[in-house]
Order: structure tokens, then sequence, then C-alpha cells
């Protein structure tokens, strides 16, 4: 052997001697690990704890099929994980000529070019993975301005960091196939999130709650948005603001019709009321609410203060301790209290002093400057009060009953 050696070493060509030990020792090395990559369809475990979830071979259900489109962390508040790049053609036409020319002709071992391309994609795949998160929580609120109010609130909180877009309206038009593009709004704060894992982000989208999606069971029952942010982290919490229906009504309708007043207001009402109650006659009371057939006729959207039916599903799907319910309202009488449970809520008991929203913020998101006509107000109260009865039962809460 030591006759072998000097030889060796005598003809310069310890170099390739070196290279070629050290390529047996990687290729047995990776192509077993290589192989159990490829044979594995079980959960696997990576750096980081990540959790790849392995789609089954003919999902019907749509849940089931979302579900299997995610590798999470389980360390995270969010979820998160890396999303593989798929590689090219060309790419892998590159990588067989690169290993050919270089390499795998100089060392003459059977079946060399293949394990090492598969060798050298994975990691160069995992060097070019995408890290993506979606959110920790999301916010449900009646009104758009009280939503914008608790935002601002929220993103004085050095932990939490906001998406690109505050209304990105996802859920009401999502599908199986565009999942992809509701992470592009959270790519900021993904960024940051990869270097701390206490971070979180949310959704605060206005439609998330009142305007459905169009996927349906193969029964032809619908799915609710609620089904779908479930699947995507049972663990997410979902902060709700409720305002009084009576008052939401009259300032959506105020904000939106420039030249309305008290007056034609009340004229609407009447005959939206009559309209909802004869669509109740030939109809369920879901249907009255949800289909737009019978929503887009009402000439006061009526039925955007029927809480509980929107709220129903989102209590089915999520747990108690995941669901906080707040009537906007009692900010007035204790403004620290309800932003402090808010924080608490999100589990930030320690969070450094910040700025309290100003009262008349919030006054002026819930009160137009011309008021509403009292027999209006009476009307539209009885309308409603069976509807807060269910919503109070719902939430355990009798603030909801807005007496």
């Amino acid at each position: 052997m030591k006759i072998v050696c000097m030889k060796v070493l005598q003809q310069k060509k310890y170099f390739l001697f070196l290279i070629l030990l050290f390529g047996m020792f990687f290729v047995s090395f990776y192509y077993k690990t290589a192989q159990f990559l490829q044979n594995t369809r079980s959960t696997l475990r990576f750096d980081r704890s990540i959790l790849v979830r392995v789609p089954e071979k003919n999902p019907k259900d749509p849940i089931d099929i979302f579900k299997s489109k995610h590798y999470q962390f389980g360390h995270m508040r969010n979820p998160c994980w890396y999303e593989p790049s798929l590689p090219s053609e060309n790419m892998i036409n590159e990588m067989k000529t690169f290993w050919k020319d270089r390499i795998v002709s100089k060392i003459p071992i059977p079946n060399m070019t293949d394990t090492l391309i598969k060798i050298w994609t994975s990691l160069f795949l995992k060097r070019q993975s995408k890290f993506t998160c979606f959110p920790d929580f999301y916010i449900l609120s009646s009104n758009k301005c009280i939503r914008n109010e608790i935002v601002n609130f929220l993103m004085q909180v050095p932990d939490i960091k906001a998406p690109s877009k505050i209304d990105i309206d996802f859920w009401p038009n999502f599908n199986l196939n565009n999942i992809n593009l509701y992470a592009h709004y959270f790519e900021s704060p993904a960024m940051l999130i990869a270097e701390d894992d206490f971070l979180i982000t949310f959704d605060a989208s206005s439609s998330t709650l009142f305007q459905p999606n169009n996927v349906f069971h193969s029964n032809g029952s619908h799915y609710s948005n609620a089904d779908f942010i479930h699947a995507l982290n049972a663990n997410a919490k979902i902060l709700v603001f409720f305002q009084n229906p009576v008052a939401k009504l009259y300032v959506d309708h105020m904000a939106e019709e420039s030249q309305s007043n008290p007056f034609k207001f009340h004229e609407k009402v009447i005959k939206s009321i009559d309209m909802f109650k004869k669509c109740l006659q030939i109809s369920n009371l879901e249907e009255c609410v949800y289909k737009k057939k019978y929503t887009k006729t009402y000439p006061v959207a009526l039925q955007l203060g029927i809480y509980w039916v929107f709220l129903e599903s989102w209590c089915r799907k999520f747990s108690n301790n995941k669901i906080k319910m707040f009537a906007i309202e009692d900010y007035f009488h204790c403004p620290n209290c309800f932003l402090k449970n808010i924080l608490f809520f999100l589990s930030f008991n320690k969070s450094p002093v910040i700025k309290t929203i100003k009262v008349g913020a919030f006054h002026s998101c819930l009160y137009p400057k011309l008021p509403m006509l009292e027999k209006t107000k009476a009307i539209l109260k009885e309308f409603y009060r069976p509807y807060n009865k269910e919503l109070a039962k719902l939430s355990r809460n009798v603030n909801f009953l807005w007496k």
C-alpha cells in the first residue's frame, strides 16, 4: 500500500486520489439520504422543526386539499413555511452538464450522474425556497372606520407587523388555486418573522365576516370563510367588533349616499323591511341574508346588522378562547379597559405603554352629523331586537342587546 501511495504522489496525482476518496464517501452518504426522501411518504422533519404535510392521493373535500398545500412551523405563532421552488427543465439540463463535464466524467462510478443531480437539486432548492407566512389573528369589524382605528392602535405594538394592504378581501374570492396570491400581501412581515419567531401579523379585511365565498360542498351546502381560515390555522385568534346595528345601518347608508337625508333613509328602511319579510315567506333566514338575488334588491343593507347569522359559523369552528367579541360602544365607558382586553387576548400582557385612541375618533366613526329620525330608530330597534337576542345568547354577552 505504501508503494502504491508513493507512486501516486510521485506522479503528482494525489489531488485526483483525494477527490476520488471524498467522492465515494459523499455518494454513499447522500445516496441513502436521497433514496430515503424519495421513498418516504410520512411526515418529515427538517431543520427548524418544519412539518411537511403530504397530500392524499385523491382528496375530494376542498378543506383536505387546502390543508395539504401547507408546510407549517410548529414553534411559531404564525403559520409559516418554506415554499419550495420547482426546478425548470433548463435548470436540470444545466445541472446535468455541470456534473457530467466537471466531475462525473473524471470519476467513472455507475449511476453517479443521476445521484449527484438529485442531491445538488435538493440543496439548491432549499437555498432558493421562499419563507411564507399567513396571519396569526383576524380582525372582523362591522365598521370600517373603527377597524382602521383599531389597526392604528395595534401597530403601536412593536411585535405586531401589518401586511402590505389592510383590505385584502381575499376570502370571499377564495379558490384552491389562488392561495399564493394571498401570501403575497404578507411578504414584508414574513421577512421579519423569519428573524424573530415572536412577531405576528394579521388580516383586517372587512369582507371576511360579511361576504361568503363561492366554494360549495358536494351536497350543495356552502363553505364559510371560517372553515378555510380554521384549516389554514386552527390556532388563529378572531377579534370581532360589533356596532349597534341600528346605528351601523344609518352610518353606512349616509356615508355611501351623499345626497341622502334622514327622511329618505326612513322611506328606504320601510321598504327594505317589507321586502325582507316577504323574502322570509318564501325562503329561510340564511338565504335572505346571504343570497345576492335578495340582498341586492334591498334599498338599504338591512341584512348586515343580523350579526349572529354571520358569526355562527365562526363560533362553530373556533373555540371560545379563540374568539373575542366587543360591543364598540363599550369603548366610551372605559377606553383603557377596552384596549387592554384586546392586547390581553392577543397575549401582549406586558406590552409597553402605548397611546389610547381618542374618544373623538371613535365618536366620529359611529355617529353622522345628521341624526336619525326617532321614528326610524324605533322601527329598526324593533326589527333587530330578536336578532340581537340571538347574538347575546351566542356570545354570552348581554351588551349585544343594545338596550
